[in-house]
């Protein structure tokens, strides 16, 4: 090992004597230690002979390598629990997202509007107050790594910013004229629905009604695409996808409502300790996949929003390291709730069937009285923040 000041703990001691030559001896211990950055841990047996032999030392690989009989098997098992230092984050928030890329479609500076996105401190455009999903922000996984922003830059499309907005918030999009300018306009559904009547034509006969079959579903897959499939941890990730039946038999129609950009809270945290400065020239699968987090103002700036943002969280492994709570699957459902229940309206009192969810499902989150888990009527599936 490297040079430096070396403590021995004694694990566990062995039990009776035993004749090296033909006797096997088992032991079994755990053992838990607390270990500093670049603390090196070396575990070996120190075999006594009574014999009068001298005391010798012998490593367990090499023991378990060349003494143990073919037919035994011996293992050792290192697990940890580690912590890995905070790091700032470069980021775009929603708004300034939406209207940079609406610039450059257009060719026109301040062409976007969302009072659902907007803040009051907003760029290009400033709002009253903070709307309900403006304080989300997105990052690359180059940024998340560390890579220096200023040769790192946020690239977006403008159909993988609207359908993540659409996913997570149930949110839709239209061109509006606002004061006489044409503006590309990002709001919850029920904006673009105008109640004015236009025109009353009375006695009409013969009226067909027609059913827009499209707008009816019997399956529902929400979530998101990536979350880190087959990374260690990711058996208790709950933003990832879902699949659910609705209570409709006569059509066979599947609405999809999944978010392009990823929110786990265990890829966050890979792709985080896969730092620029462990290696500069090392790439990783995620580092252009923006990623989208909830966060918080914090003074001036903002922070991710953790734990101690929420009453209870439940039923995962790390809730004090827990993210994007907030962003949950079933969060985001109930955003679309208005969508999808226009299509149940005699089906109010049902549930949604789950059918598939990767990985588990079992997380409960509470804030302001509301704690989600797996399931929730359809008479509830309306307007949620």
């Amino acid at each position: 090992g490297k040079q430096g000041n070396y403590t021995e703990e004694v694990i566990g001691t062995t039990g009776p004597a035993w004749t090296f030559a033909t006797d096997l001896y088992s032991y079994d211990d755990t053992y838990t230690v607390q270990l500093q950055p670049n603390d090196e841990i070396y575990i070996f047996w120190r075999l006594t002979f009574t014999t009068g032999s001298p005391t010798i030392f012998i490593f367990l690989e090499d023991y378990i390598v060349s003494s143990v009989p073919a037919n035994l098997v011996s293992n050792i098992t290192i697990t940890a629990d580690t912590l890995y230092p905070d790091t700032s984050l470069t980021m775009m928030l929603k708004h300034e997202a939406f209207a940079r890329v609406s610039e450059s479609i257009t060719d026109k500076k301040d062409v976007f509007r969302s009072t659902y996105y907007g803040r009051t401190n907003s760029q290009p455009h400033s709002y009253a107050a903070d709307g309900e999903g403006s304080i989300r922000g997105i990052s690359p996984g180059k940024l998340i790594r560390n890579f220096p922003a200023a040769s790192n830059h946020i690239y977006a499309s403008f159909a993988d910013l609207f359908k993540t907005a659409q996913a997570i918030d149930g949110v839709g999009m239209g061109i509006e004229m606002i004061d006489g300018k044409q503006y590309i306009v990002v709001e919850k559904l029920n904006h673009f629905f105008n109640s004015t009547r236009s025109v009353q034509i009375p006695y009409v006969r013969d009226i067909e009604k027609v059913v827009l079959e499209k707008y009816y579903y019997n399956e529902l897959e929400c979530g998101y695409d990536k979350w880190g499939d087959e990374a260690v941890g990711n058996l208790d990730e709950f933003n990832a996808r879902r699949e659910y039946t609705l209570p409709i038999s006569e059509v066979k129609n599947k609405l999809v409502l999944k978010s392009p950009y990823p929110a786990s809270s265990y890829l966050v945290e890979q792709v985080r300790r896969d730092s620029y400065f462990k290696s500069n020239t090392k790439d990783n699968k995620f580092d252009n996949d923006n990623f989208i987090f909830q966060l918080k103002r914090d003074g001036l700036g903002y922070r991710v929003e953790h734990t101690e943002d929420y009453e209870v969280i439940t039923n995962v492994i790390s809730p004090e390291t827990l993210i994007n709570a907030r962003l949950s699957p079933m969060r985001n459902l109930l955003r679309n709730g208005a969508y999808i229940r226009s299509g149940l309206f005699h089906e109010l009192i049902s549930r949604l069937s789950w059918l598939l969810g990767k990985p588990i499902q079992k997380c409960r989150a509470g804030y302001q009285g509301r704690i989600m888990g797996p399931y929730y009527p359809c008479s509830a599936r309306s307007r949620y923040r």
